[in-house]
């Protein structure tokens, strides 16, 4: 069995890569359908020659669609990004997975791949695959049952020759450790914007329009909703202006940055907007926020079809303040007070216990991985 972190890359990813590698050793295939009607776990049968063997393929995120068939071997994709439970039951995910390799005669072995996301990550749990068993019972069955190869994005020949730089110079020490050298981080909650330093990343900051168009981040919760105003210049994202309205809604949000481009002799239409995905579908005032800001003339809206995962977008927004491409005014006082006391938890969330706390810091991180995005490193 293959198995994907979740469908989207089952579907985008894995399928389609499969496929291909089967198509270029001539393998006939046939599929056969899910015995889970509409559960994303799909078989493959190869032709004669190979046993007729078969294939499943399938995502983490159905993990009820994973078992049933008995696996002489597995394969997991992106496997740091498996929940360490299925969700709504304390059963441990990878215990399932594992427990279904069982074939008489076959090598019952499993295979993952990945990019290290912290120590808080399922890998590192005592008796997994990072960590030791805190019980030295079980230490000759861990070293006989797991092992772990390290390989650094620069032993992949298949990257481009730059590739390796560029990861560099967007990441900072910590970053460079984990995503390109293969370390998990030790790195377990605490402050959210690490790499923030108020004697680096705060300068003054006016719009200038030789520096180019304004760039707007913005974040629907409606108490406050908030927004940043920036411009991308040199490769530096450089954060002019704020705004935070307590309880409020898309309309008013609208009329207020209206009225802020007006001062710079700047209509709705002639900046970018990077929302939060969610306003895609969202409604604080009877039709979707994107609809409202459209109506209002903001018409560049660029918003992916969901917002990526937190720890992505952490670990952008922290390269680019390590390596000052993110530049914020000293007036921009809410964004830097996000800055400086917004935490994580343990598992790599950001807390959100505080109503006057992370918004403006989301509006800001949304600009970021629009403009300076940290590719996985493919560890």
């Amino acid at each position: 069995m293959i198995v994907a972190s979740d469908f989207p890359r089952l579907s985008r990813d894995v399928i389609p890569g499969l496929l291909e590698w089967l198509d270029r050793f001539e393998i006939d295939v046939e599929w056969i359908k899910p015995s889970v009607p509409g559960a994303h776990s799909r078989a493959i049968l190869l032709g004669k020659g190979w046993l007729d063997s078969i294939i499943h393929v399938g995502s983490a995120d159905s993990p009820d669609s994973l078992k049933g068939p008995n696996l002489g071997w597995l394969a997991v994709e992106e496997a740091t990004l498996l929940p360490r439970f299925i969700p709504g039951r304390q059963e441990p995910l990878w215990v399932v997975l594992f427990s279904r390799l069982r074939v008489p005669g076959a090598s019952n072995t499993a295979d993952l791949s990945g990019t290290p996301e912290g120590r808080q990550c399922w890998i590192c749990d005592p008796g997994r695959f990072e960590t030791a068993p805190t019980d030295i019972r079980q230490m000759a069955a861990w070293q006989r049952d797991y092992r772990v190869i390290r390989a650094s994005t620069g032993s992949n020949v298949f990257l481009p020759s730059t590739y390796e730089q560029d990861l560099r110079n967007s990441l900072d020490p910590s970053q460079v450790r984990e995503k390109i050298e293969g370390y998990s981080s030790a790195r377990v909650g605490g402050s959210a914007y690490y790499a923030f330093d108020r004697t680096k990343n705060v300068v003054r900051i006016k719009y200038d329009p030789l520096r180019g168009e304004v760039r707007i981040g913005l974040d629907f919760n409606v108490n406050p909703m908030s927004a940043i105003l920036a411009q991308f210049h040199a490769g530096k994202i450089l954060v002019f202006d704020e705004i935070s309205l307590p309880d409020s809604n898309t309309p008013a949000m609208a009329r207020e940055l209206t009225r802020r481009l007006e001062a710079l002799h700047l209509r709705p239409a002639a900046v970018e907007v990077y929302p939060d995905a969610s306003g895609r579908a969202r409604q604080t005032c009877g039709e979707s926020d994107f609809n409202v800001l459209r109506g209002a003339g903001f018409t560049r809206i660029k918003s992916p079809p969901a917002n990526g995962r937190v720890r992505d977008r952490l670990l952008a927004v922290n390269g680019a303040l390590y390596h000052l491409r993110l530049l914020i005014d000293p007036r921009c006082a809410g964004l830097i007070r996000d800055l400086v006391n917004v935490t994580v938890d343990a598992a790599g969330e950001i807390v959100k216990t505080k109503a006057n706390l992370t918004h403006l810091s989301d509006s800001c991180g949304y600009v970021v991985v629009r403009l300076a995005p940290v590719r996985r490193s493919g560890v």
